[in-house]
């Protein structure tokens, strides 16, 4: 998948799959097929880095492994309509407008212990009530996008709109990051306990 070794993503993907089967997922997207969906995509954006040691696919490459990845979950009974049903697009694998896109980069920009250290478990009831991980991850996406060259700033700043697809952006990267550092299983469970936190609210 992606050309990735599929035996590192099997859970995941079954997991996926299962998440979005056919009918069902229309009933519960946003609850459960979504963020399973927008969490394996990130996994397999952070298990590509390992070995490009980019965080980010280039158009080209995110088209590709998208199309590949939806059609390999509807080949194992997904629904068909993953991609509109959950708002997740191709272009989600392409960094936008984060100024920051390897691993080596990112590395020298964050607090890396801080990260691992608020991520690595997560107490599903205590990061809905007061976040840890989700306010590392944001801290660690302000972070990169602070690394925003002037040349695209006007008159200093950036719009407001633009700041926030920026931090957004770069939110997408940091997640990224944490997937190839915590592995599919533990990345999934991670990133399952985020989205929830955000469907809860």
């Amino acid at each position: 998948l992606c050309g990735l070794n599929l035996s590192a993503l099997n859970e995941v993907i079954q997991k996926t799959a299962v998440d979005c089967m056919g009918p069902l997922a229309k009933f519960v997207g946003d609850v459960i097929c979504c963020p399973q969906f927008g969490s394996m995509m990130r996994i397999v954006q952070g298990e590509l880095s390992t070995s490009t040691g980019s965080l980010v696919l280039n158009n080209t490459a995110s088209q590709a492994c998208f199309s590949e990845a939806t059609s390999f979950l509807m080949d194992l009974g997904a629904n068909d309509t993953l991609p509109d049903l959950c708002s997740v697009k191709p272009e989600n694998m392409t960094g936008g407008l984060c100024p920051v896109s390897s691993v080596t980069e990112l590395e020298q920009v964050i607090s890396k212990s801080d990260l691992l250290a608020a991520c690595t478990t997560i107490d599903p009831l205590k990061e809905c009530c007061k976040p840890v991980c989700g306010q590392a991850i944001n801290a660690a996406a302000v972070q990169l996008a602070s690394k925003t060259p002037s040349s695209l700033e006007a008159n200093g700043s950036l719009a407001a709109h633009k700041q926030q697809q920026v931090s957004d952006d770069c939110q997408g990267v940091v997640l990224s990051w944490l997937a190839s550092q915590l592995g599919p299983e533990s990345a999934n469970s991670a990133f399952r306990n985020l989205y929830s936190c955000k469907v809860n609210k």
